[in-house]
């Protein structure tokens, strides 16, 4: 097999596990066998982002959104850790292109609005604001709950969005730590 894959899926692993510092020499690694693979730049930007290496992130988005532009994920991603620099216009400009790649990128609207906010872009930001809260009344995720804060002092649309993120976001978490339902084991359960 590809070698430099499987150190990917190793340190993807370590991601999920949470064990960032140990995934970074993995994709390292990897990168050294295969620089031309865009979910690797992608994958390690998150990882660094996620140790507060903001700078090094930035260059592996950057380096996956030249490998491979359609990247929505990719350019979201390079939108919050530019946001997190205070790059706020750069961040926008990311947003934009993930916007128009995905235009039903979760959580995207909300955040890419909060961004321009930042940027002090207040072109069309009234109907874009009234958009954005018509399709949080509807139920859509366009919003996480802090960014709404700064665009509205509506509680019951505060609350919407809280339930909205906890249903897309916090319960397929719990999912993924893969315990059993209560009461799956037995007592004589000889795997115990």
């Amino acid at each position: 097999p590809d070698q430099a894959l499987v150190l990917g899926n190793i340190a993807n692993t370590l991601q999920d596990l949470r064990r960032h510092g140990e995934a970074v020499p993995c994709y390292e690694q990897a990168l050294v066998l295969r620089p031309d693979l865009a979910e690797l730049h992608y994958n390690f930007g998150n990882a660094l982002q996620v140790l507060g290496r903001a700078d090094e992130a930035l260059r592996h988005y950057r380096r996956a959104l030249e490998i491979d532009p359609a990247r929505a994920a990719c350019h979201y991603d390079a939108g919050n850790v530019l946001l997190d620099m205070r790059r706020h216009a750069e961040a926008v400009g990311h947003y934009d292109h993930a916007l128009a790649l995905d235009p039903a990128y979760r959580f995207l609207p909300g955040t890419r609005m909060h961004a321009r906010m930042k940027a002090c872009d207040w072109r069309g930001f009234d109907a874009e604001l009234a958009a954005l809260l018509a399709r949080i009344r509807a139920g859509q995720p366009v919003t996480p709950p802090f960014p709404l804060l700064a665009l509205c002092d509506d509680p019951e649309l505060h609350l919407a969005v809280a339930r909205i993120w906890a249903d897309e976001v916090c319960t397929p978490s719990l999912a993924q730590v893969g315990l059993p339902p209560l009461g799956a084991f037995s007592p004589a359960d000889p795997a115990r």
